[in-house]
């Protein structure tokens, strides 16, 4: 269906309509970054590296969203910010709670904005990096100037 060209392989375009299908919604340089890990020579996928790299990147993307999940709790605005300090005291008290020195630690991946709150988003990706679940994480700088 998505194997426009019937080589039974899929360009990264194609590849984004059959995720798509499998009702995922990747981004284009995730789709490039799944092809980049098959080290094909044409930059296509044939049907069991199309698997293994769905399999790879499902894990990680489920992770991600689950903990972005999470994290919106403490942001009701749906700024992309929470209170560095909230986070924290929920971190180390609520259900499985970090170490607070384990909780300092991942808090301290990103700088807080003026008003002691921090990027989330890019907290998550950078301690899922950190620990193994994401392998080659973009690491974009967070946005310190949105204060308001």
């Amino acid at each position: 269906m998505c194997d426009k060209d019937g080589d039974d392989k899929l360009a990264e375009k194609e590849m984004g309509q059959a995720l798509r299908l499998l009702g995922l919604n990747p981004t284009e340089p995730q789709i490039r970054e799944m092809i980049i890990e098959q080290n094909t020579p044409k930059g296509k996928l044939n049907y069991k590296q199309f698997v293994d790299s769905l399999e790879s990147a499902i894990g990680s993307w489920s992770v991600f969203e689950d903990l972005l999940f999470a994290f919106s709790v403490f942001d009701p605005n749906e700024t992309g910010y929470a209170n560095k300090g909230e986070l924290k005291d929920h971190l180390t008290m609520i259900g499985d709670p970090l170490e607070e020195e384990e909780a300092e630690e991942w808090l301290s991946l990103v700088t807080p904005n003026s008003r002691g709150e921090i990027n989330y988003h890019t907290l998550i990706k950078r301690v899922l990096h950190n620990e193994g679940w994401l392998e080659d994480q973009d690491q974009t700088t967070e946005t310190t100037t949105t204060d308001k």
